[in-house]
């Protein structure tokens, strides 16, 4: 599961840092109520990070705000799982911060797995096309980008690719879902993705679907929990 999102975020000085916004910043300040019982099920919980609109990007970064960034994910490494990153928003060439670069993205990549032995993961969007083999030979998986596609990318093998997105606020049919789940799974892909988890059980056909593809089903336990963090 991943926390979305936490950001990377650029000043006015050219420092670069890690930002938790209100709703991440009380799931990671309070982990034994909100992530320690996920852990405890075997779920494994991770740090998602996306650009914020600052013009610092993981694809734009010097050496030593790769340094300064990564230093921040590593601190929550006795809370998480792993770390997860959205190349989206930053708004490259904005605000006194250079544009995006072919090789920042890998070399923030590398340092970080230099860092941590947690799980490091990317959404294929924005500069993944730029991921150098030895930045890819450092992640868990990555998934694929579109809303509600499917695909592989040939930089990765498929044992380390997420081909199927599916968004649960518009998902496709269980039938497609179903489908889809069963092509990732004959092609032996690392999974697949659901995005947009709602807090009530109204898309379990979504989740059955794609169960069924493994001869399994989901059930809800009949409990649904309000959210008392963040904003």
């Amino acid at each position: 599961m991943i926390l979305f999102a936490s950001n990377i975020r650029g000043d006015a000085s050219g420092n670069v840092h890690n930002y938790n916004n209100p709703n991440n910043a009380a799931i990671l300040a309070n982990p034994s109520t909100y992530i320690a019982p996920l852990q405890a099920k075997g779920i494994k919980v991770i740090m998602g990070n996306l650009g914020d609109h600052t013009g610092a990007g993981f694809a734009n970064l010097t050496a030593a705000q790769i340094g300064t960034y990564t230093d921040d994910l590593v601190a929550y490494d006795n809370i998480v799982d792993g770390y997860d990153f959205d190349d989206e928003w930053a708004e490259y060439g904005t605000r006194g911060y250079p544009y995006a670069n072919s090789t920042s993205y890998s070399n923030m990549i590398i340092a970080l797995a230099g860092k941590t032995n947690k799980s490091i993961s990317v959404f294929d969007w924005g500069n993944t096309g730029t991921l150098s083999s030895t930045a890819i030979s450092h992640l868990d998986w990555g998934c694929q980008g579109s809303l509600n596609g499917y695909g592989f990318n040939s930089s990765f093998a498929a044992s380390k690719y997420l081909p199927l997105f599916v968004n649960l606020t518009s998902p496709l049919s269980d039938t497609a879902i179903r489908s889809r789940t069963t092509q990732a799974k004959n092609a032996d892909a690392r999974g697949i993705c659901f995005f947009n988890l709602p807090m009530s059980p109204y898309r379990l056909s979504s989740f059955n679907a794609a169960a069924q593809a493994f001869g399994e089903t989901v059930t809800h336990t009949g409990t649904t929990y309000t959210k008392d963090y963040g904003n």
